[in-house]
């Protein structure tokens, strides 16, 4: 079923259901950069694009229903011993099983609650708590990421992350991920920008791709872009049209929004190539 809906999401966008990384290709083209004397650059996108944020945000909704003594949800005992229960023992798992980890009404409809004001009112409690940086250590890297930045990292290249985690309650937590889980190599090298106070996800975004390329020499070629989310992606290939686009499926926040169709966007769940 999520493959379905995956194919069905990827065909609409008039893309290439390939599923894959090109790897070799990547590579390649990292040579030839290099070969010609630039500076290869990627500007990549963290939650769910190179890292997983599932457990993180597991941990935020187990904390948030801890609490329930002292807020709203003491009013649905069963839900919250219910999603309790249900996301203790399996943790992650049926939330990356979703085709929109975003998806909270989906979840919790997988674990048999069908309130969903237990629902809106649980996601309230967790969300300042997810975007702490109290549980950023539980992130894990995407397969294939390291791998790919660290070809980066060698042929002299440039990484950066433009990630919408807020400057003040995540910056350190994230900086200390990121070198824990090696994307992030020195500061010569590796960049991470991160957002204001005040600014939505999508206004970040788009000035962050305009001051990074402001920022660029001649001799500096991003040549790889990456997101998961579909407006972020179309603002990334309007800032760098020569970029390979590359689209990390699985945790969707806006299925109405299409993707560029003239761009030959690369349609993965991961950085690793597959036969």
């Amino acid at each position: 079923m999520k493959f379905l809906l995956i194919l069905s999401f990827v065909l609409l966008q008039g893309g290439t259901p390939g599923f894959a990384f090109p790897v070799q290709g990547t590579l390649q083209k990292i040579g030839a950069i290099q070969h010609l004397g630039q500076v290869p650059v990627a500007v990549m996108d963290l939650d769910e694009t190179l890292i997983h944020s599932d457990k993180r945000k597991v941990a935020s909704y187990i904390e948030a229903l801890k609490n329930n003594a002292t807020t709203g949800l003491s009013k649905w005992p069963t839900e919250t011993k219910m999603a309790y229960e249900k996301l203790s023992y399996s943790g992650e798992t049926p939330m990356r099983a979703l085709s929109n980890q975003y998806d909270s009404i989906a979840l919790f409809q997988h674990f048999g609650i069908q309130n969903l004001d237990f629902v809106h009112a649980l996601d309230t409690l967790m969300l300042p708590i997810y975007l702490s940086g109290e549980y950023i250590f539980l992130d894990s890297a995407n397969r294939g990421a390291v791998g790919l930045l660290s070809a980066i990292y060698r042929a002299g290249g440039k990484v950066f992350f433009v990630t919408s985690r807020f400057e003040g309650a995540q910056g350190p937590a994230t900086m200390e991920s990121l070198q824990k889980l090696n994307l992030y190599h020195n500061q010569e090298q590796s960049f991470l920008v991160l957002r204001r106070e005040g600014e939505t996800s999508l206004d970040f975004k788009k000035r962050s791709f305009q001051e990074i390329r402001s920022s660029l020499s001649s001799n500096e070629n991003v040549f790889l872009v990456s997101e998961n989310e579909p407006e972020n992606l179309n603002a990334m290939i309007d800032s760098f049209p020569s970029a390979m686009p590359v689209f990390v499926i699985g945790a969707i926040m806006h299925l109405d929004v299409p993707l560029n169709p003239m761009a030959p966007i690369v349609y993965t769940s991961d950085f690793t190539e597959r036969e």
